[in-house]
């Protein structure tokens, strides 16, 4: 009998602007956006002339217009895929070991270096970020403690994704994976992205675990964790996801304690 995929809970993922599928507040902001620059055209040129869009003006607009679309349309048809979270009930065993593997390719494609690109601060961010005020003042103090001391060396630090989660990885028919939604991309040393990868894509579960990582130990990945995902601006609700109420974790220790134990629980499941 063939193992199915055990599913996950749904991650607590912020519904951000512009990441898709677009919404209510997307439309009205283009739909503003257009009738601003509508107005600010008005006072500042006055009527539009109509016949200065006679032809060939309109002839050429009409065929670059065209153009643009049948662009967009034959990228769109290149990638045929599905988002991770609506495929992966239908995995099995080695089916997570192989998405693992692959996942764990693009990855180290992508976490190179990467002179030029804009240099988020990841630690003021984070130092900002206001998605774990859920949790105990003790914790939330003891973090913002822990991350005003951390230092990143800008050497170590590689080009990321940012926000790999299940919603973000298209999977084609023959296990092709596809990222998408490059918005919070950052340079962050690799581990940042690999903690982000073991907690909200994989979920430590151990094929997927094995897969990515080849071997490991629960210590390694849960000191990974301890590191990294204070950092992450969605690590409050990843780990609300994997472990349970914010309100169960009161220090940075147990925060780690209970990945590893988590971890340990799925590896003595297989």
């Amino acid at each position: 009998m063939v193992e199915k995929s055990k599913g996950r809970k749904p991650l607590n993922v912020k519904n951000n602007m512009w990441k898709q599928p677009w919404g209510y507040s997307e439309g009205w902001t283009i739909c503003g956006g257009i009738f601003i620059t509508g107005m600010i055209l008005q006072f500042f040129f006055g009527k539009i002339i109509p016949t200065s869009f006679h032809f060939p003006v309109n002839l050429i607009s009409g065929a670059v217009f065209f153009l643009l679309l049948l662009l967009v349309f034959l990228i769109s048809k290149k990638i045929k895929g599905k988002p991770m979270q609506k495929t992966e009930k239908n995995f099995t065993h080695e089916d997570k070991i192989i998405f693992g593997r692959r996942l764990r390719k693009i990855t180290d494609a992508l976490n190179t270096y990467c002179d030029g690109f804009d240099p988020i601060d990841i630690i003021a961010n984070a130092i900002k970020s206001k998605s774990w005020k859920k949790y105990p003042k003790n914790f939330q103090k003891e973090r913002l403690e822990y991350l005003k001391g951390l230092r990143v060396n800008k050497n170590d630090c590689v080009y990321c994704h940012g926000d790999i989660n299940p919603s973000n990885i298209l999977v084609g028919k023959r296990m092709e994976l596809y990222l998408i939604d490059f918005a919070d991309a950052v340079l962050a040393p690799p581990e940042y992205e690999q903690t982000v990868v073991a907690s909200q894509v994989l979920c430590f579960e151990e094929p997927y675990m094995t897969g990515y990582f080849g071997k490991y130990t629960s210590e390694t990945i849960a000191d990974m964790c301890l590191k990294w995902l204070p950092v992450f601006d969605n690590g409050a609700a990843t780990i609300a996801a994997n472990i349970g109420s914010a309100k169960i974790i009161t220090s940075l220790n147990m925060m780690r304690d209970k990945i590893y134990l988590l971890i340990e629980k799925e590896r003595n499941r297989c």
